[in-house]
């Protein structure tokens, strides 16, 4: 074994490029495995996105915007303005900024439904206040309990603004979501 040991230095004198790029061959792979690692995964994700994300369409001037697809004609968007409410956190100051996006049924027209909304504005803005300075921060965060505020939102919007009759917001999405 000592003779082996002597060769190994030996080599490692007589060729010392060869013994460093030894020892930086694995750093290398692992870095070039990481980036094409990364690079695959930002691919795959835009090909996903493309496939089952919403289509943007042209925004028009009143905030509403068009959409293709067969699900999608049927339902016009109408921007709402940015709220902004305190959460209920005892001993910190934290409140959330949401942005939310109507998708409403083609069975409401879209000057109809302008209308109606820029009428109720004042009375949904604080009923979004309070809703959401009822919540914490921990009912605000991830994406299950979202989904349950886009929920609860929409279907308080749809009493509000018709009652028991039939619901005309399908969607509520969030343009922003962001919690202080």
């Amino acid at each position: 074994m000592p003779e082996k040991e002597k060769q190994d230095k030996k080599q490692q004198q007589e060729n010392p490029t060869q013994s460093k790029l030894n020892r930086l061959l694995p750093i290398i792979i692992l870095i070039l495995v990481i980036g094409i690692s990364s690079v695959a995964g930002l691919g795959v994700g835009r090909i996903f996105a493309a496939r089952g994300g919403v289509n943007s369409g042209s925004q028009a001037d009143d905030g509403s915007s068009g959409r293709s697809g067969t699900n999608e004609s049927k339902i016009w968007y109408r921007d709402l303005a940015p709220i902004v409410a305190n959460l209920d956190e005892p001993g910190a100051m934290r409140y959330v900024r949401a942005t939310l996006t109507l998708g409403i049924s083609s069975q409401l027209s879209k000057e109809e439904g302008k209308s109606l909304l820029e009428k109720n504005e004042p009375v949904l803005n604080d009923w979004l206040s309070i809703y959401l300075a009822s919540l914490s921060v921990a009912d605000v965060q991830g994406d299950r309990n979202q989904r349950v505020i886009q929920s609860q939102i929409r279907d308080a919007f749809n009493q509000e603004l018709f009652g028991d009759g039939e619901p005309k917001i399908e969607r509520v999405l969030f343009k922003e979501f962001a919690i202080q």
